[in-house]
């Protein structure tokens, strides 16, 4: 299973997870298969790149992404390509890693503006 996460910093399991899906500065993905992380920088319209994080991210080709808080644009276009999406109370990698098994569904969208 490969896991997407949003993430402020670039210390790999140790990464904290960002509340913002779309305008934060990395994700992280992981693959429980092969056990490994890697790094992404986030280079979506949100910092000088282009395209939308949402849209930039399915080429990772993620079974599920994890998020605190993600936009109704994103939640649509990560569904419509069979992608779940997971949250729980963990604040780093390495925590949702030792719990993807407790991820919960992220019921609804974000309705306050900030979250793509």
């Amino acid at each position: 299973m490969r896991i997407l996460i949003p993430v402020l910093e670039n210390r790999g399991k140790e990464s904290r997870v960002s509340p913002h899906f779309g305008r934060t500065p990395y994700f992280a993905l992981y693959d429980s298969e092969t056990d490994q992380l890697e790094i992404i920088e986030n280079k979506s319209e949100h910092f000088g790149g282009f395209g939308r994080p949402a849209e930039n991210m399915l080429k990772y080709k993620p079974d599920v992404v994890f998020a605190l808080g993600m936009g109704p644009r994103a939640v649509n276009l990560l569904r419509s390509n069979n992608i779940r999406i997971e949250t729980g109370d963990y604040e780093t990698v390495k925590e949702i890693i030792e719990n993807k098994d407790r991820l919960r569904e992220l019921e609804e969208a974000c309705k306050e503006s900030g979250h793509e």
